[in-house]
């Protein structure tokens, strides 16, 4: 008789130990998600501000093209560029936007995060060759319009633009690459 007594005590306890041990992973699961939704936070907001920084471009940069008077292949070719830009962005972003953090494996989630780093690197890649070719029309656009003096002052100034660009491009950078990298060691922990 008593070893009934014990053995429901210990069913008993076994019983509000498996409770005890669900309950804390459903609370360790929920603040490992609440956790990479910040790090993902990171990554949507720089999505928009490449997103309105294109569309400035296209629309402020075309028209300030236009009053210094550059020609019109260079201002369509930048436009177009710019699109295309977009585009490869939204691209890069497509599996990463139908991420849906609270439904979706932890394991899925960590691929899509280690694909969304390669392509960051892989673009990194070719956006830099690109633009050093754009910038090299531009120059060639800026001496067909302005004289000597005033191209070289205006080349000065794309040049800082460019640096400028590039450090604010580096930091981004880092930042994406670093909440993907933070979002996978978090789930494989």
């Amino acid at each position: 008789m008593e070893e009934m007594n014990t053995l429901e005590e210990m069913r008993q306890q076994i019983a509000l130990l498996k409770e005890k041990l669900d309950r804390e992973a459903i609370v360790s699961d929920k603040l490992l998600r609440n956790s990479m939704h910040q790090r993902l936070g990171v990554i949507r907001r720089q999505q928009v501000i490449e997103y309105c920084a294109g569309a400035y471009v296209i629309l402020f940069g075309s028209f300030a093209f236009y009053r210094m008077g550059l020609s019109m292949w260079f201002i369509i070719g930048t436009a177009l560029f710019m699109i295309a830009a977009m585009a490869v962005n939204y691209y890069e972003h497509r599996e990463f936007n139908r991420q849906n953090l609270y439904n979706d494996d932890l394991l899925t989630v960590a691929q899509t995060m280690k694909q969304l780093k390669q392509r960051y690197v892989r673009h990194i890649l070719w956006a830099i060759p690109v633009l050093l070719l754009w910038a090299c029309f531009f120059g060639y656009n800026l001496l067909e319009v302005y004289d000597a003096e005033g191209a070289c002052f205006m080349i000065g100034g794309m040049v800082v633009g460019l640096l400028v660009g590039a450090f604010i491009g580096v930091v981004m950078f880092r930042r994406s690459c670093c909440a993907c990298d933070d979002i996978i060691s978090q789930i494989k922990q």
